[in-house]
């Protein structure tokens, strides 16, 4: 499977001003309420930050995405707000988070689509598997 067999597929459309509200856990190792751009998010065209939103749009048929590298964590929970537009095929829509990366061949998404669905792909020197098929 290749991005381009999924059309308009999005890594994460936006990430809302408060992650964490979600989770109340004992230790916060990172938040960020995007009043200001972290240069750790990287610079791409498919990514605004702006009145505590980060908005990614990814080009026609491709992928938007925002990778961090201010820190490694070895686990924890996360907690991300997700808005999503209206769109003409929410079951060709993918929003997730991408995890255990070592580069940009080899990482694991956690991935939902709008039509209520999850699943985890791993991206294995740039072959997709499915460990836990979408469900």
């Amino acid at each position: 499977m290749s991005w381009k067999t999924i059309p308009g597929a999005l890594i994460a459309l936006a990430i809302a001003s408060s992650p964490a509200l979600a989770c109340k856990g004992k230790t916060v190792l990172f938040e960020d309420n995007f009043t200001d751009r972290d240069p750790a998010w990287g610079s791409s065209e498919a990514v605004v930050i702006e009145k505590g939103v980060m908005k990614i749009t990814p080009p026609p048929n491709g992928v938007g995405a925002a990778y961090y590298s201010g820190d490694l964590f070895e686990k924890g929970d996360f907690c991300v707000d997700v808005t999503i537009p209206e769109l003409k095929d929410p079951n060709e829509t993918v929003v997730g988070l991408i995890i255990g990366g070592q580069d940009y061949s080899n990482w694991y998404l956690v991935a939902l689509k709008p039509v209520g669905t999850v699943y985890v792909a791993r991206l294995i020197n740039s072959k997709w598997i499915y460990p836990v098929p979408e469900q």
